[in-house]
């Protein structure tokens, strides 16, 4: 929050009082976080354009990795040593196989109900 500083003779020399009128931005909770800065007029400021890029890679990410995911755990074996030159085994290829899958369909359905959510959100706003 931007406030002026005013200097008022108080009974401890030095000491100096706040004034408080707003200037220029509210902000909720005393957080920093730009999501829930608020203008004076208290409307939401839109998303920055590398927040919108952000949250469209979010998006794209976990369906990638699903596509590019071989379905076999010796060739993942093969994919992980061309890239890292370290050998895994086939077992530990099969967990990290069923892990990453996991955590892709985790995802994906995570942002599906943050999407969802959003919406049902703003139709609440319109109407």
């Amino acid at each position: 929050m931007c406030l002026k500083r005013k200097m008022i003779p108080v009974a401890e020399w030095g000491a100096s009082v706040m004034n408080g009128n707003r200037c220029c931005k509210v902000n909720l909770g005393g957080s920093t976080n730009k999501k829930k800065e608020l203008s004076a007029n208290g409307n939401r400021q839109p998303p920055t354009f590398i927040q919108r890029c952000l949250s469209i890679v979010k998006l794209i990410i976990p369906p990638v990795v699903l596509t590019l995911l071989p379905k076999c755990p010796i060739c993942l074996a093969g994919y992980i040593a061309i890239v890292t030159g370290a050998g895994v085994s086939i077992s530990t290829a099969t967990y990290l196989r069923m892990t990453l899958i996991i955590i892709c369909i985790s995802s994906l359905l995570y942002f599906a109900t943050n999407r969802l959510i959003s919406l049902k959100r703003k139709s609440k706003d319109i109407a």
